[in-house]
């Protein structure tokens, strides 16, 4: 067992879908996704005639994701070296009870960058 990494952030999105964590040991590195966390894309409401969007909040709120891999893993996490973990908002756009209508989903730029030294 061992202590797990959270990383807080602000949430300044106002229509997420999701968020997700990533992690590298260095600029070199290939990021690699340790968290998403997910809610529905928008649904068309028939009888309102409007798009009920599902978005997690409307922006400013705290977040918090967490790396799962316990920080006594020695095969993930190297004593000594340092990480780095970026937040990623993302957005389904579109509906998902029109059939055939088109949608994508869409990312954010990434957050800032933070270090973590094991």
């Amino acid at each position: 067992v061992g202590a797990h990494v959270n990383v807080t952030f602000t949430d300044n999105s106002i229509n997420e879908t999701g968020f997700i964590l990533q992690r590298r040991g260095s600029a070199s590195e290939s990021w690699i996704t340790v968290e998403a966390a997910t809610r529905p894309a928008s649904t068309w409401d028939n009888i309102h005639q409007l798009v009920i969007d599902q978005g997690l909040s409307t922006g400013g709120d705290p977040g918090t994701l967490t790396d799962s891999v316990p920080v006594s893993d020695t095969t993930t996490f190297a004593a000594g070296k340092s990480y780095q973990y970026q937040v990623i908002a993302v957005d389904a756009i579109g509906t998902q009870n029109l059939g055939t209508f088109p949608s994508t989903t869409v990312a954010s730029d990434p957050s800032n960058i933070v270090f973590v030294q094991r």
